[in-house]
């Protein structure tokens, strides 16, 4: 005997036009949102789609509980201010250093230490197992995950200098 398949209800996404829809922080420095049509929602949270592969593209807006508002695929129609709150929340909320020359990268005991210079300045943090901390993106941009859970990204191993190239090489 078959039984029916009936896949489960899946709730629609709102795509969000940037030309509807204002950004602003309150007296608290909570992110507020206010739509054309009215509707108001207070202490949103911002997050990106998709954080790694289209950055600063696809931004999901979610009430405090974690219900979806909605979606905003092209953030470049927003206007100057909400451009500006959006842009410093995900900052904030998606900090992640962009290694530009690699130093050193040392290991002890199952942990490599990487000293590196990033576009936020020089620093060093320490990656546990490769497979853990270490993934490949596609071509060759790599994202490395840091025993405290920063995220440092490698845009392209290519465009390292050959110096750190070859070292970054060595431990991937």
């Amino acid at each position: 005997m078959m039984t029916k398949f009936a896949p489960a209800k899946v709730d629609e996404l709102t795509l969000i036009q940037s030309r509807d829809v204002r950004l602003r922080r309150d007296e608290r420095q909570r992110i507020m949102v206010e739509f054309a049509d009215g509707r108001r929602y207070a202490e949103v949270v911002v997050t990106h789609a998709f954080p790694v592969s289209r950055p600063g593209r696809c931004v999901l807006l979610r009430e405090p509980g974690g219900r979806e508002i909605g979606l905003i695929a092209n953030t470049d129609g927003l206007d100057r201010e909400s451009q500006e709150v959006l842009e410093t929340e995900l900052d904030r909320s998606y900090f992640m250093p962009r290694i530009l020359h690699v130093r050193a990268i040392e290991e002890e005991f199952g942990i490599a230490t990487w000293h590196v210079v990033t576009d936020r300045g020089p620093t060093r943090f320490q990656v546990r197992a490769r497979s853990e901390s270490i993934w490949p993106l596609g071509g060759a941009r790599y994202l490395i995950k840091d025993v405290e859970g920063n995220r440092f990204d490698i845009p392209s191993l290519l465009e390292l200098d050959s110096r750190s190239r070859a070292i970054v090489e060595l431990h991937i």
